[in-house]
């Protein structure tokens, strides 16, 4: 055959109809492939959506815990209201919406306890400290309602999403709290994009009492402290000084003591050395810390003897006398068997030249004086640990019990190792002598926890002298505060969402 027409021959025989199958294939190809691309479109559509909603769902825990976090920062700032429930919370921001003038009682005793528990807050009116703690009440409370427009917004969002948390919740039982939060993320329009509910309990204690700081006080003032007797005579004391946070002293500033003060430093509050306000103003050994100021309020002291003893009456101190008196022991209505302590009570000490009232070394008394004391002359008041174990100034607790009073020493009266302890009274220790019955050197020694300190050191006296104790020693005298414990969280617990 010729082959020139067998090739087209072969042309218009097979070629021609592959040609007319090619195109279906490709076309069914084509297909095939964008299936396969929409399907992984789709797919990958599916994946970044459940990456979304994997995200906004973490930053809705996220916001629950943040929740939890400003509800920590809040009751460390009230802890008086740890150990209410929501429903307290609420009546105290509907009265003070109601009211912005007159507080109820509620209020008023959150008011009393924040400038307590505050340094920031004590030197403030309460007025000031009631609109701060409404401002920060007001926010949570209102995020008590549904909807989500009223939840408190958290920064640093992100994704064109609005985080918040609000409070579903908080209930008080038998020294737990439980707090319901909820995170939310919500998108442009105010929609909800995710959510997550929560409930936390933590440890409440209403009862617990204060782990002291390490600085144990020789001096605790809580209006103001003058140890000298003018600018000039800062007044020099060998003790560690802590003040209530009310004084508000300003700058302390300091310089090198001379004279009197020669090997001390002095401290001074900026706003009392130019016009005589009354602050700080002391002089302390070099080396030793200066003034602190303390947030822990100074213990309330007893003004009974415990239960089961009758306190014996003194009437006015005004002569020699010894305590414990030598006709009571410990079988005495007035022993305390626990704590192996006699208790009596005085209506004033008004003691006069060489006149001493003395406390037996190696026993414990506490005396409750419901007038002023006065120590003039040469005379003293007495309680010479040297050279007795166990002996402590803590062993003879000197109780200032009046509304207001003073403790005054003139001329050369003494004062020996005792723990004075009387938040409403004010002292001026000018005396300086060296009494007998005190050990040799001394003059004003011991432990004071006043209301006031003004005047002391005169010439080359130490206004005074620290002498014993430690917080160990004093816990057992049962006078460390009593305040409100927040504890680390012990349940985190999330919980279905009622999408409310």
């Amino acid at each position: 055959m010729n082959s020139k027409f067998y090739r087209l021959w072969l042309c218009h025989l097979g070629a021609r109809p592959q040609k007319g199958f090619v195109l279906p294939l490709i076309m069914m190809t084509g297909l095939v492939i964008a299936v396969v691309g929409a399907t992984m479109v789709v797919q990958g559509m599916g994946d970044n959506n459940k990456v979304v909603a994997q995200k906004a769902k973490s930053q809705a825990n996220a916001a629950a815990e943040a929740g939890f976090t400003r509800l920590q920062q809040f009751l460390a700032k009230y802890p008086h209201l740890a150990d209410k429930n929501m429903s307290d919370w609420q009546a105290m921001a509907a009265a003070a919406q109601t009211n912005s003038t007159t507080d109820d009682t509620p209020i008023a005793e959150l008011v009393s306890a924040a400038k307590e528990d505050s340094c920031a807050a004590a030197g403030q009116t309460d007025s000031a400290v009631r609109t701060a703690a409404m401002n920060d009440l007001l926010p949570l409370v209102s995020s008590l309602q549904t909807n989500p427009a009223q939840a408190v917004a958290l920064p640093g969002n992100g994704n064109n999403w609005t985080t918040k948390f609000r409070f579903k919740g908080y209930e008080y039982n038998n020294k737990v709290a439980t707090a319901k939060l909820q995170g939310l993320v919500l998108g442009q329009d105010g929609q909800r994009i995710a959510s997550t509910d929560m409930n936390v309990t933590f440890p409440v204690d209403p009862d617990a009492a204060v782990v002291p700081s390490s600085i144990f006080p020789g001096l605790w003032v809580k209006e103001y402290l003058q140890a000298g007797q003018n600018n000039n005579n800062p007044g020099t004391l060998n003790a560690e000084v802590v003040y209530d946070c009310g004084i508000n002293p300003g700058a302390l500033t300091t310089t090198a003591g001379n004279g009197s003060s020669a090997g001390y430093t002095e401290y001074r509050s900026a706003n009392n050395a130019a016009n005589g306000d009354k602050a700080i103003r002391v002089a302390l050994p070099n080396g030793m810390t200066p003034p602190q100021m303390t947030q822990m309020p100074m213990p309330t002291p007893p003004t009974t003897a415990p239960a089961g003893v009758t306190t014996h009456s003194l009437g006015t101190v005004n002569n020699d006398l010894t305590l414990p008196l030598s006709t009571h022991n410990t079988s005495s209505a007035n022993y305390h068997a626990a704590t192996q302590t006699y208790y009596y009570a005085a209506n004033a000490i008004d003691i006069g030249n060489n006149e001493s009232l003395i406390f037996t070394p190696g026993k414990k008394v506490v005396l409750f004086v419901n007038g002023d004391i006065e120590v003039g002359g040469g005379g003293s008041i007495a309680h010479n640990c040297e050279g007795v174990t166990g002996c402590d100034a803590t062993d003879v607790n000197l109780i200032g019990a009046a509304s207001t009073g003073t403790f005054e020493t003139t001329g050369n009266a003494s004062v020996c190792s005792v723990f004075f302890w009387a938040p409403t009274y004010t002292v001026d220790m000018s005396g300086g002598g060296h009494a007998g019955d005190c050990p040799s050197g001394a003059n004003q020694n011991g432990i004071y926890w006043v209301k006031a300190w003004e005047g002391g050191g005169q010439g080359s006296h130490e206004a005074l002298n620290q002498s014993g104790s430690n917080w160990d020693r004093m816990t057992t005298a049962r006078v460390v505060p009593l305040r409100t414990k927040l504890s680390n969280p012990n349940s985190w617990a999330t919980v279905e969402d009622d999408n409310n």
